[in-house]
């Protein structure tokens, strides 16, 4: 049953992956995945996600844009993220996109960095005006591969930062991160179009 705008009681922001899903993505997935994730290939698929997500937004009428849509739950997804609209994600994106970035400068320059990532803390507004959004996200999206490719990254030898999902995480990884996210995040899209209904006209194509 598609369910749209109505509220459905979820777990509260910040509750986690299930223990099994959530061991899994920590112990195994995300080591592996990171290892063999250059990080050409991490920006690429920031910027080429970011921009297939931004691109299916601005096609988007307004209503369809702004409504809630609840999913079913995926890997890599909390249930509290699975009602969101298509600009709520977009929202997310840029917040967590943003913060990765800042977080993998930081560690680069060997800086202190005083942030304390919580993901109840980066979860989107409920009131969002669309034009603010894109622009803050296209903006980020249209420098982000010039910031992380000025950057040598130290991978294993350098700092690190806590992650509550992954633990203290090198530069390397929070830049792959962000990467699988995006990934992650377009998948969501996906899937609140199809629940939806709804579709575009000159939709993005699927293969990165």
């Amino acid at each position: 049953m598609t369910q749209l705008s109505s509220s459905p009681t979820l777990a509260a922001p910040g509750k986690g992956l299930p223990l099994v899903e959530s061991l899994v993505a920590r112990y195994v997935l995300f080591p592996y995945t990171t290892s063999r994730l250059s990080q050409t290939k991490a920006i690429d698929m920031v910027c080429e996600y970011g921009q297939r997500a931004l691109a299916v937004g601005r096609a988007l009428p307004l209503k369809q844009l702004t409504t809630p849509v609840l999913i079913q739950r995926f890997p890599g997804i909390e249930d509290s993220s699975r009602h969101w609209s298509v600009l709520m994600t977009l929202e997310h994106l840029r917040i967590t996109g943003e913060s990765m970035a800042r977080i993998v400068e930081q560690l680069v320059r060997q800086e202190p960095i005083e942030e304390v990532v919580r993901i109840e803390a980066v979860k989107p507004g409920h009131h969002l005006l669309a034009e603010p959004v894109f622009s803050a996200y296209e903006t980020f999206l249209s420098g982000y591969r010039q910031r992380m490719e000025s950057l040598q990254l130290m991978r294993k030898a350098g700092k690190s930062h806590h992650h509550p999902w992954f633990g203290e995480i090198t530069d390397h990884q929070w830049l792959c991160l962000n990467a699988l996210h995006h990934r992650i995040h377009w998948t969501q899209i996906q899937k609140i179009l199809q629940t939806a209904g709804w579709q575009i006209k000159d939709k993005p194509g699927e293969g990165i």
